[in-house]
């Protein structure tokens, strides 16, 4: 299920906006913010993402295209929703039930003043917010004729207060999940918003098809290539958004029903809002879990099989005036999810049977020396950062093997020009560019990382005592310095600060994968 608000309506109003706003492609658009003062080759990051930049590509590109679907959009009726209109006055109150002891007092006291009009309905409110709660396995609420409102609201507060902390369930912020995500970008029709989808599969198709598992020497070692070609079969994209629209919309107006009848049967209560808002959420079944299949942000995941990407992909990949430019921004995303299913840390695996622990060695060993010549704010090599930096380097591979298959033999040195200070062979310029496809294409993976700030790396919201999964995201730009193709497209010498920091280029698939094991020689940096 989608949040609903967030990509509800995917097929309306796109083709408004675009009819208003001429397509662009953002990054080319986004390559007047290289510093040029700074060589590609001592530092590709802060040449391509110069400090006076925008913080977020994507992000900026976007803002006036958002801004006015959200103006032509504002007559829309699920803009008009009273359980959509008003959330923000629950966002101000939610301290009222934003702790285990608050939530249960609160809706003990509300189960209390129910009682006292009419038990049994308490007793079944009740009953059922603790079974969406904690499932069958919570004990009943003591409700006989003797049982009095004190002593049910009593019950109700301490099976609460047991099954909140037993299930580890913030039950506030799921409510939010629900009720805060406006949806402000839709799609025209089934038909338009399905063919972008299309494009992306084919992408995401040509780029898995570089997976080569047959001649991977520790796959073979350990007998697991019909394994990996199964787990390739199952990768599959969600691209069915008529159905998220149909879904959504029903679900929409079946919670604002339930709200406001809600509203109106327990008026009594004081903050009966609040009320209404948890009960709507308990009585409609919905997951406790929600699993967004559409960002507006630049975003994607992989939850194998499935795999969902966000609206600046899909954009790009129909206005982009350069297939380069493409692969190199949205290719690379598309590889680096498909990498969560064949990168995975050796002693936590999930998809795959095994994993190479020279693999392993190899990334971090790149990332620890990106960190040692490139950090900024902070830069830290640890098992935190490993299955991103390993998604990282195995996205870039495939894009950069479909670029070629794309190009060709035009990715290759014949022609004489000028870029910027470097004076060499170098093909297949792009004369508005001035530069090459090969060139566009890593300025296209880089930008998708630009931060007008010193990069840093930050704790994760979730995974207590540990790092959000992602490096800085100058290390993300500047590790692509080990794969040799970087050298070439930008002539740097063996001297340049990005060629010291590039070590030996991890093959993870294919035959030059490493086929032993050894000890991991890597030193871990924590710098802050």
């Amino acid at each position: 299920m989608i949040p609903l608000y967030f990509l509800l309506l995917v097929t309306v109003s796109f083709s408004v906006a675009i009819d208003s706003i001429e397509p662009f492609d953002f990054i080319e658009d986004a390559l007047k913010y290289r510093n040029m003062s700074i060589s590609p080759c001592e530092d590709f990051y802060r040449h391509t993402c110069s400090f006076n930049g925008p913080d977020n590509v994507p992000a900026a590109a976007f803002e006036d295209l958002l801004a006015y679907i959200k103006e032509v959009q504002k007559n829309a009726y699920w803009n008009h929703l009273k359980s959509h209109n008003e959330f923000k006055s629950f966002e101000a109150r939610s301290a009222l039930v934003d702790t285990t002891d608050a939530m249960a007092g609160f809706l003990s006291s509300a189960f209390q003043q129910i009682c006292e009009k009419n038990k049994t309905l308490a007793a079944g409110l009740s009953e059922k917010v603790l079974m969406k709660i904690g499932g069958s396995n919570v004990n009943g609420i003591e409700t006989g004729d003797e049982t009095s409102c004190e002593n049910l609201a009593a019950q109700s507060k301490q099976t609460l207060i047991d099954t909140l902390r037993e299930n580890e369930l913030n039950f506030v912020s799921f409510v939010m999940q629900i009720f805060s995500n406006n949806g402000l970008f839709q799609w025209k029709n089934v038909t338009e918003y399905n063919q972008k989808v299309r494009e992306l599969v084919n992408l995401v198709a040509s780029i898995s098809a570089h997976t080569d598992v047959d001649d991977t020497p520790w796959v073979k070692n350990r007998n697991l290539v019909k394994k990996i070609e199964e787990i390739t079969s199952q990768l599959s994209f969600h691209d069915n958004y008529a159905e998220d629209f149909v879904n959504s919309t029903n679900m929409l107006i079946k919670i604002e029903h339930r709200y406001v009848d809600c509203r109106a049967e327990y008026s009594f209560l004081e903050n009966n809002d609040i009320f209404c808002y948890i009960l709507t959420v308990v009585y409609e079944e919905l997951p406790k879990e929600i699993v967004p299949t559409f960002f507006m942000n630049d975003n994607a995941f992989n939850s194998h099989p499935m795999m969902c990407f966000s609206f600046p992909n899909y954009y790009h990949t129909q206005y982009g005036r350069e297939k380069a430019a493409i692969l190199g921004y949205t290719g690379f995303t598309v590889g680096h999810e498909i990498g969560h299913s064949f990168f995975e840390d050796h002693k936590d695996l999930h998809t795959l049977p095994a994993f190479s622990e020279n693999v392993e060695n190899c990334v971090q060993t790149q990332y620890n020396s990106t960190c040692v010549y490139f950090k900024e704010k902070s830069c830290v090599t640890n098992e935190d950062f490993l299955n991103e930096n390993g998604a990282d380097i195995f996205g870039f591979q495939l894009s950069y093997e479909l670029l070629k298959d794309t190009y060709g033999e035009k990715l290759g040195v014949s022609q004489k020009v000028i870029f910027w200070f470097i004076s060499g062979n170098i093909q297949n310029n792009i004369e508005r560019l001035q530069m090459t496809h090969e060139q566009l294409f890593f300025y296209a993976f880089a930008l998708q990382f630009c931060k007008n700030r010193p990069s840093s790396v930050s704790l994760d919201q979730e995974w207590v005592g540990h790092y959000d999964p992602h490096s800085a995201d100058n290390i993300r730009v500047n590790a692509v310095a080990q794969h040799p193709a970087f050298q070439s497209a930008f002539e740097c010498s063996k001297t340049s600060k990005m060629m010291k920091s590039a070590t030996e280029q991890c093959m993870i698939y294919g035959s030059e994968a490493p086929e032993t094991r050894r000890k991991r020689r890597f030193q871990r940096v924590s710098s802050h």
